[in-house]
């Protein structure tokens, strides 16, 4: 500031004049560094030396100033009367009314925008293609997409310089696009617009677009969109458009139909889509209980030849681990058999974990407990997690208890940390088997004496839930609503299913992690 001031006194002391277009940047530098002072010592100066009678562009420069330093549309107003009188063939124009509008724009004002476009219409000014560009801007500002649109067919009738209005007319399609209700005669009017002047589409007008073809299962329009518009795109705008992609796929409002088009789409545009954002997509599926498209993800994916995109050790966990929550036995075999032929994955105790969760989910727990040998066997051996699931997979075998009663054994006899969750899942090792009194004895006078837990609603839960006889459930609700009132209370609290087999389930969550 101190060399523009020194410039301008210069100037001015010898006698030059400052041009308009040179005071207009120096009130900018004045707003900019806030120095209001210096701008306003300025028009005292120009008034003072009748500049303003004779340089029309100078009073654009002093309306845009004052307006920028709070002065009221009825105050500009006044100054533009002052104007006339000074000079009678001075009048406002389209350059004064844009610049002011420009002004309320800048300040996020709608509403001033729309008082000074009244302005310039009191004065006969009559808007341009400008106009109608700064008019698309506010209104969008605010929402009002009505209004915008309004604006967008006035712009029509007009020339528009340098393809101006392309970045307002594609936020204009997104701003239709994310109207509750869009219109889509409205929509494809806009785009064949821009379509026929071969102007850019950004990636969120393309992602936009898309989203309102999905949602009308225009699959065909969507593929024709993206291949017309993403092979000029960078690598990080491809990503933008392709997360719209995911979010949609991810999106539970979205029918799984709907969903799975969307993936296929996905799928054949954008190939360089790493494994974490595909495993987001197969774990959704997998949430929506369908393992058939969980598997084609996954799929997917093995057939990838990019290391950041093919599956591995832990795409093949994830992929067991949902279809034996799923109980997909169809599912768990494909991703098995393809285990197996994989040379690029070298098993570890997760992986065996993740097959013991799938083959006991899937009712054949008595294969589940042959990766125990595995992982027994392995240098790594067993963790704390492969006890839990171990367990799970003897609560379900015919005659697993043996097992289960063995591990047990030689835990203590290891002297190994028994944590809670252990002894949970062995007591529902030897209900799941029908042995109730070891069990009972297990709560009553183990537990808490030699581990140091307290029977709770998730012991006491998996108690009852791993009793799958229908004639002997009964019973053992019988047994801990009177040994333990109160947790009994709250376990009824939870609520409970009921199971084919006419048992019952508590509402308590056993999910186990490889």
């Amino acid at each position: 500031m101190d060399k523009a001031k020194h410039w301008y006194t210069k100037a001015t002391a010898s006698g030059s004049s400052v041009s308009a277009a040179d005071i207009d940047s120096i009130f900018q530098a004045c707003l900019t560094h806030k120095d209001p002072e210096w701008g306003w010592a300025i028009i005292r100066e120009v008034t003072e030396n009748g500049r303003l009678k004779e340089d029309r562009d100078l009073w654009d420069s002093l309306f845009v100033w004052s307006a920028h330093n709070g002065k009221s549309v009825d105050e500009v107003d006044r100054m533009m009367e002052v104007m006339g009188r000074t000079n009678k063939t001075f009048r406002p124009r389209n350059q004064t009314i844009n610049s002011l509008i420009a002004v309320a724009n800048a300040r996020n004002d709608s509403y001033l925008a729309e008082r000074f476009l009244s302005l310039g219409l009191k004065w006969g000014v009559k808007p341009d293609a400008l106009t109608y560009l700064y008019q698309i801007d506010y209104r969008l500002s605010v929402g009002d997409v009505d209004g915008a649109q309004q604006a967008y067919n006035q712009l029509q009738g007009q020339e528009v310089e340098s393809g101006e209005d392309v970045p307002r007319i594609n936020r204009l399609l997104q701003a239709v696009c994310a109207t509750p209700k869009p219109s889509f005669e409205r929509v494809m009017k806009i785009v064949d617009d821009l379509s026929e002047r071969h102007a850019r589409f950004e990636p969120d007008t393309v992602s936009a677009l898309s989203v309102l073809h999905l949602k009308r299962d225009e699959y065909h329009d969507v593929v024709d969109l993206l291949q017309t518009h993403v092979g000029n795109y960078s690598w990080e705008e491809r990503a933008k458009v392709r997360d719209v992609f995911v979010n949609f796929c991810l999106d539970r409002r979205n029918p799984i139909a709907r969903v799975w088009d969307t993936y296929m789409i996905f799928h054949q545009i954008f190939d360089e889509t790493d494994r974490k954002v595909r495993t987001r997509i197969m774990n959704e599926f997998f949430t929506r209980r369908r393992a058939d498209m969980a598997v084609h993800v996954f799929n997917h994916m093995r057939q990838h030849i990019r290391p950041d995109t093919v599956a591995t050790l832990d795409t093949y966990v994830t992929a067991l681990v949902g279809i034996g929550r799923l109980g997909d036995a169809e599912s768990l075999d494909l991703i098995h058999n393809q285990l197996k032929l994989d040379l690029h994955v070298d098993p570890n105790t997760r992986l065996y974990n993740a097959l013991m969760i799938g083959y006991t989910g899937c009712n054949d727990a008595s294969r589940a407990m042959e990766f125990w040998d595995d992982i027994a066997g392995s240098q790594e051996g067993p963790t704390t997690n492969s006890i839990l699931v171990m367990f799970r997979a003897c609560e379900m075998a015919s005659f697993g208890e043996v097992k289960a009663q063995a591990i047990w054994r030689q835990l203590n006899e290891l002297d190994a940390e028994i944590t809670k969750e252990m002894a949970t899942e062995y007591i529902g090792a030897l209900a799941g088997n029908l042995m109730l009194d070891e069990a009972y004895n297990m709560v009553q006078n183990k537990l808490e004496q030699e581990y140091g837990f307290k029977p709770d609603v998730k012991i006491l839960g998996t108690l009852f839930n791993a009793t799958r006889s229908r004639s002997r459930q009964p019973g053992v609700g019988t047994w801990i609503q009177s040994n333990f009132p109160e947790i009994w209370k709250e376990l009824e609290a939870l609520g409970s299913k009921k199971n084919l087999n006419d048992t019952r389930n508590f509402r308590i969550d056993r999910t186990l992690e490889p």
